[in-house]
């Protein structure tokens, strides 16, 4: 719902800006005004689709920070479940996770676009994988840490959850581009076809 909510908004912002500059070049006196109304009409499109795109990268984001949470408490879980581990071992292990999560939910943070965000949670996993890796090897016993206790695989759970949301997202700005796209060419036009009507 609040996929359809933003594309909505998104692209209600985008018509806005398009009627109130296709107003203002039909009202222009003079080629001057023309080309003011036009340009600050292509300005304020050229921004809606900007913070359409801020919107989406901060949703992966969101996502992603979720996705890391999720997956960390797995690894705990399974690892506090390994036989012959003490708890101070299984303590190190926790405060080892806890730092992986932190640093890429620190990378997450600085990732300038969806790629950098995926990139970042999966080379997140990988870190909490090497931790579960190195105290499997300490109990003698291999039990996947990707599963929680409902035996569902945190991965795949991962991989159908995060694609989705930027899926979806990426769609809503692609769809708000593709407003954008179209109310530009009519502004661009219709700013021709009113300089020649002045003439």
């Amino acid at each position: 719902m609040s996929q359809i909510w933003l594309h909505l908004r998104n692209k209600n912002q985008v018509d806005s800006d398009a009627t109130v500059a296709k107003g203002e070049i039909s009202k222009a006196t003079n080629e001057d005004g023309i080309n003011t109304a036009k340009n600050t009409g292509l300005t304020n499109i050229s921004n809606d689709v900007k913070a359409a795109d801020a919107q989406n990268l901060q949703d992966a984001k969101d996502a992603a920070n979720k996705a890391l949470d999720s997956y960390g408490q797995a690894a705990k879980d399974k690892i506090a479940a390994m036989p012959r581990l003490t708890a101070d071992k299984i303590a190190d292990a926790d405060k080892q996770i806890d730092q992986a999560v932190a640093d890429g939910k620190a990378n997450i943070d600085k990732a300038t676009d969806v790629a950098g965000v995926n990139d970042a949670l999966a080379d997140a996993e990988k870190a909490i994988d090497g931790v579960s890796e190195t105290f499997q090897n300490e109990s003698g016993k291999v039990i996947t840490n990707q599963s929680n206790d409902n035996g569902n695989d945190v991965t795949s759970n991962k991989d159908s959850q995060l694609p989705q949301t930027g899926q979806d997202n990426s769609n809503s700005l692609m769809s708000s581009i593709g407003s954008a796209i179209l109310a530009m060419m009519i502004i661009l036009g219709l700013g021709k076809r009113k300089k020649k009507e002045d003439k």
